[in-house]
């Protein structure tokens, strides 16, 4: 063998090695349950939609709507039109969970389910996010060929197995926030224990355990352990000998978020995804080891409701049942897993004998298409690292990120408007305009200040006023530190550019300590 083989044999050894493993087949029956799964969350979502009066709360009756760029021309219907789309995701959704139709139910569930996020970028929320895109990925992978009414209506579309890529990029999918919400949790405040230590002392009356929640140890443990959970999840959950540790780690994790915070679907569907991670065969072997009576079903099960029925105590009575479900079936799959002869003929094993693939031309642009969705999604929450700056202050690099439940920001003030013409002056409060989640969000985000600011630009244009400027006197307060000035209250912010990319130069920087250095 030549030097030059003999470098390129190891390189060249581990991209056929992986290539092999994203078309290798895998058993479709985990790809099956993340459908029904993903996609029952998505109905109940909908539910809380209709149930919780969401629309109108937050898609009708507003006198402005924050936007994305460059999705600025999305705007809200009538309540009556937004019902009714909420109503069609609901359908949508349940018929994607069947396998009916799928490619058109998945790709209108996708759809609709973005149109409420675009609509009010005031309400950006991680978990929506997340469910974006996924939605968008589930529209792509052969989720339909087993466990669905489609393989029914068509017998060709039935398969007991689909391509490895199908499952591993759904396992990257669920493993990004978690990994990327623990490089997250690496900065000063969280390491110095805040704001989690506000947080808890705010929240002593939880079951149990409230009463240490002041206690520093509890502090210390709460920061770090979620730290390292997030960093480390993926990889527990891949691990047959780590596995069990992993997803109970993540059960307790998911289930104390719920009660804590309110975050909504989110702990749900990272427990739901979560699974993705176990062997694609687990729900064909778990119904094969029920039906033979296995000897740990009745065990596994009643720990399961124990389980969920003490978890499902930490939530409000119309949310139990979703930990006693989920408890069940938790603990009934750790118990599975855990007996030996159950174990066996993990995926793992199996991949070792995979004969090595030769991908084809389309094979070659999928696995380029992989690379590059890969690529967007570790360089995108890492975007911050290129600007100045602090970003839980300055907010620039934060949306997309996964930044999830990191930092506790308040402020307060107003803006000032003036007509240079005629020298009139005008105080304006937030509050005289917009709703009361809008006006929490927009004195804190400097890309919401500025479309405020141009919104009362416009208004005071129709009423005469053709060049009048725009400024904010705010002060903000981060993680419990002394409230200090946020933006630059001498900068017109009509005359600025919009904040899409890079550093802002009117958001000035963070000088206050925390108020425990």
């Amino acid at each position: 063998m030549t030097a030059k083989a003999q470098t390129e044999h190891p390189g060249g050894s581990r991209w056929r090695r992986l290539v092999t493993a994203l078309l290798a087949p895998m058993d479709a029956a985990g790809l099956a349950y993340f459908r029904i799964a993903f996609y029952g969350v998505l109905v109940w979502e909908a539910w809380r939609f209709l149930d919780h009066g969401w629309v109108e709360r937050y898609f009708s009756g507003r006198e402005m709507y924050f936007k994305f760029w460059p999705f600025t021309f999305v705007e809200p219907f009538s309540a009556g039109t937004m019902k009714a789309l909420i109503v069609v995701m609901a359908v949508a959704a349940a018929m994607a969970l069947l396998g009916l139709f799928y490619r058109l139910s998945a790709t209108a569930l996708f759809v609709l389910i973005t149109y409420f996020f675009l609509v009010e970028q005031a309400r950006y929320l991680n978990h929506l996010y997340l469910v974006c895109t996924i939605a968008f990925l589930m529209i792509f992978v052969p989720a339909p060929r087993c466990c669905s009414l489609d393989a029914l209506r068509r017998p060709r579309l039935r398969a007991s197995e689909v391509p490895g890529w199908s499952i591993w990029l759904l396992r990257f999918q669920v493993g990004v926030p978690y990994f990327f919400g623990g490089v997250a949790k690496l900065n000063g405040d969280w390491l110095r224990g805040e704001p989690i230590r506000e947080w808890l002392a705010d929240r002593t009356e939880f079951p149990v355990i409230g009463e240490y929640f002041t206690d520093e140890p509890v502090v210390w443990a709460a920061a770090y352990g979620s730290l390292l959970l997030d960093l480390t999840a993926p990889f527990l959950l891949l691990s047959r000998r780590t596995r069990a540790f992993g997803f109970l780690a993540v059960l307790t994790f998911h289930f104390m978020n719920s009660r804590l915070f309110d975050i909504g679907i989110f702990p749900w569907t990272m427990i739901a995804g979560s699974v993705i991670f176990f062997p694609p065969d687990w729900p064909r072997r778990v119904w094969r080891e029920l039906r033979r009576g296995h000897p740990l079903r009745g065990p596994a099960l009643s720990a399961g409701c124990v389980f969920g029925g003490f978890t499902g105590g930490f939530l409000p009575n119309d949310f139990a049942w979703v930990h006693v479900a989920v408890g069940a079936l938790g603990v009934g799959l750790l118990a599975f897993h855990l007996d030996e002869p159950f174990r066996r003929g993990d995926d793992e094993a199996a991949q070792e004998t995979t004969p090595a693939h030769e991908p084809s031309r389309g094979e070659r642009r999928a696995l380029a298409l992989l690379a590059l969705w890969g690529a967007v999604n570790v360089l995108v929450p890492l975007r911050h690292l290129a600007i100045p700056g602090t970003v839980h202050w300055t907010e620039e690099g934060h949306n997309f990120s996964w930044h999830m439940k990191l930092r506790d920001k308040s402020a307060r003030g107003y803006f000032v408007v003036t007509d240079p013409a005629s020298g009139r002056m005008w105080k304006v409060s937030p509050k005289d305009h917009l709703s009361r989640f809008q006006r929490r969000k927009v004195r804190t985000r400097p890309h919401l200040i500025v479309q405020f600011a141009r919104h009362l630009e416009e208004l005071k244009r129709r009423e005469g006023f053709a060049d009048v400027e725009v400024r904010a006197i705010l002060e903000a307060s981060l993680n419990g530190r002394n409230y200090q000035t946020f933006v630059d209250p001498e900068v017109d912010l009509t005359a600025v550019p919009y904040p899409w990319f890079g550093h802002a130069e009117w958001i000035l920087p963070l000088t206050e300590p925390l108020r425990r250095d």
